[in-house]
């Protein structure tokens, strides 16, 4: 699979599903055949064979992705039952097709619900919610609400398929009940919906050989395939020639570090490094100074921290420039960073108190360069745009953002997102609980600081940023 997938709705999947079935050509039922055997194989590398499944199907094409699971599965020798919720409604052409084949080899039981009450439970079972996927546009109807909510009530493992169902794609999910599953099975693309904090959606997504180049790319999943996407990543980096030298390769300014975190620039100085720029010099205030022994390669520009000392910065020596960490948010913290936007004229990546005294501070948006970069994590996303009540809400006002103000904004979170000034949004796969600590941020600006450094290109610096900051993390 391709390294950047497309994000998409179910519409627009459904587009690229026709367009398969036209162009390869193959029958919707062969199609349905192909995904149900990668989406076998791909539960089975999740959950172990040994283990009894409970599929549980509904009326429509999701429920026939599930029987016909259900005749795999039954085929390699695991124990399965199928729960057929109908509720008054008829199946699916494909799904009723399924459903006959294993009537026919009498290999599953079947047990058709009509009501909610006939459902039952067991911990010991893994559950596979193939009740709608993805599609929904509005609430679940009582009962399938009322089964949805006995799922997530019994203790059971869950699998969804394709989407938890219950699920809206891209429109804020409410209060509106939704399968609450440990791990979903994306059929080719992640939906919007799956990256909205809120709905912690632990997915993987599928490949069953739909043809998506005809989606557009304006919203891409970085996924977290080392190999696929690590061969993209480098692209973005210039080659490093055997007979160059550290002046080939950028030189990054980072300005922040004193109390009461006269670590964090020290953190930004290490990442910096690690990235590979040339050159790496700090300017910070006394108390952080000794933090940067740790990290000799990282030079000090050392100059009184004061915005006096501001006006003699020489920005033609300097490729990159990282203002925040550490930094404070006292009235001369504000009058180094007014200084340092008014020398400095290419692109800047602000984080930290940086974007404190922005969002406190609204002269000093005037005076940020187009195409910069700012790194809120959620606090200070809210501190500088206010409350959002959902992540909807939240990417939509970051894109709006970016775009009215010519800037990049990395939105940090479990799946940190970038919205370009152009439109683009890239969702990343990369991130895992390792960081939930602090210094995570610090080390990712310095990360992009030394990206920027290298390529004069901010979108690929942020991009190459947040998707190694695990990797860098885990060292």
């Amino acid at each position: 699979m391709d390294s950047l997938i497309p994000v998409c709705t179910a519409h627009e999947l459904r587009q690229a599903d026709a367009a398969t079935i036209t162009g390869e050509p193959i029958s919707g039922y062969d199609l349905m055949e192909r995904a149900a055997w990668r989406l076998t194989q791909a539960l089975l590398n999740v959950c172990s064979p040994d283990s009894p499944f409970h599929i549980v199907c509904g009326p429509g094409n999701n429920g026939g992705d599930g029987l016909a699971m259900a005749r795999i599965l039954a085929s390699r020798g695991c124990r399965v039952r199928v729960s057929l919720c109908l509720y008054g409604k008829t199946l699916s052409q494909s799904a009723a097709m399924n459903r006959n084949l294993l009537n026919l080899y009498n290999i599953v039981t079947i047990q058709e619900i009509q009501s909610t009450g006939n459902l039952r439970w067991s911990t010991s079972e893994t559950v596979i919610d193939c009740l709608f996927g993805s599609g929904l546009s509005h609430a679940l109807g009582e009962m399938w609400a009322e089964t949805a909510e006995q799922m997530n009530q019994s203790g059971c493992n869950i699998i969804s398929i394709d989407s938890p169902s219950g699920l809206f794609d891209e429109q804020p999910q409410g209060n509106a009940v939704f399968i609450r599953a440990s791990k979903t099975l994306s059929i080719q693309c992640p939906r919007p919906s799956f990256f909205y904090p809120e709905n912690k959606v632990d997915f993987q997504v599928v490949d069953i050989g739909i043809h998506t180049s005809i989606l557009p790319h304006n919203a891409v999943y970085l996924s977290p395939d080392h190999t696929a996407t690590e061969k993209y990543l480098q692209s973005l980096l210039p080659a490093r020639q055997r007979h160059s030298h550290k002046g080939h390769y950028g030189h990054a300014l980072l300005v922040g570090g004193s109390a009461p975190f006269p670590g964090s620039i020290a953190m930004s100085a290490r990442a910096c490094v690690q990235s590979g720029a040339g050159l790496t010099t700090v300017w910070c205030a006394p108390e952080s100074r000794p933090w940067l022994v740790q990290n000799p390669r990282a030079m000090v520009w050392p100059q009184e921290f004061t915005s006096a000392s501001a006006e003699s910065l020489e920005e033609s020596k300097y490729n990159s420039l990282l203002i925040g960490p550490g930094l404070g948010t006292s009235s001369e913290s504000l009058q180094i960073l007014a200084q340092l936007l008014h020398v400095w004229r290419k692109p800047v990546i602000l984080d930290a108190d940086a974007l404190n005294l922005l969002s406190k501070t609204p002269a000093i948006w005037k005076m940020l360069p187009q195409g910069s970069l700012l790194t809120p994590h959620p606090g200070e996303f809210t501190r500088l745009f206010g409350h959002t009540a959902s992540g909807y809400e939240k990417f939509e006002i970051a894109a709006e953002k970016a775009a009215n103000l010519g800037l990049h904004i990395m939105a940090k979170d479990s799946n940190s997102v970038l919205f370009t000034p152009d439109g683009k949004r890239y969702f990343n796969g990369s991130g895992d609980a390792r960081l939930a600590q602090g210094g995570s941020g610090d080390s990712l600006s310095g990360l992009a600081a030394g990206y920027f450094a290298q390529t004069q290109n901010m979108e690929s610096a942020a991009i190459l940023a947040m998707h190694h900051l695990p990797e860098f993390a885990a060292r």
